[in-house]
């Protein structure tokens, strides 16, 4: 399968799951976003996972994928439509927050061939985290969240989450491996 069949196949999988969660704030995000989701790599150094166009997509798939087979073995009993659109947040935060994009093509040779770095980030958003850009952008496109959704946002990367759905999400996170 080529790299824009698999573009193609992940973002058909992607928003077919996103029309059955009925959360037309997210939806209407998603849309916004257009192409520049599609294209979104979800890191800039060719070493780290998601560092490829559509590695925004991917990311949101596989984390949300990791996330539900966790919870069928743990036994957690998670909301579906929680795990959902907690993994989509998350991955859509590794891609800037609701004004500014995180990556765009690298202009330096030098950086790309010797550091490995495809992308150079946003220097806007320096001094924020996933956490951060996942809840401003739920805040600022209306994305209404449940209490344990934005918990599960904020813990997410701490060494003790605060509740079911943070433990979830973070333990798919450490699953991602390029």
């Amino acid at each position: 399968m080529s790299d824009i069949e698999i573009l193609q196949k992940n973002y058909e999988t992607f928003t077919t799951v996103l029309q059955k969660l009925e959360n037309k704030s997210l939806i209407d995000f998603v849309e916004e976003l257009g192409d520049d989701l599609v294209m979104s790599p979800a890191a800039a150094q060719k070493d780290e996972y998601g560092c490829f166009s559509g590695g925004i997509i991917d990311m949101a798939l596989k984390l949300s994928q990791s996330m539900r087979k966790l919870d069928m073995v743990a036994g957690y009993n998670a909301d579906v439509e929680s795990i959902y659109k907690v993994a989509f947040l998350r991955a859509h935060a590794e891609c800037g927050d609701s004004k500014e994009r995180m990556f765009e093509p690298h202009d330096s040779d030098w950086h790309i061939e010797k550091l490995g770095l495809l992308y150079k980030r946003n220097p806007k958003l320096n001094g924020t985290t996933w956490t951060t850009r996942a809840i401003e952008i739920a805040t600022v496109k209306q994305i209404n969240l449940t209490s344990e959704e934005v918990m599960a946002l904020l813990t997410a990367a701490n060494e003790h989450p605060y509740n079911d759905l943070a433990r979830l999400l973070k333990s798919a996170n450490t699953l991602l491996v390029k």
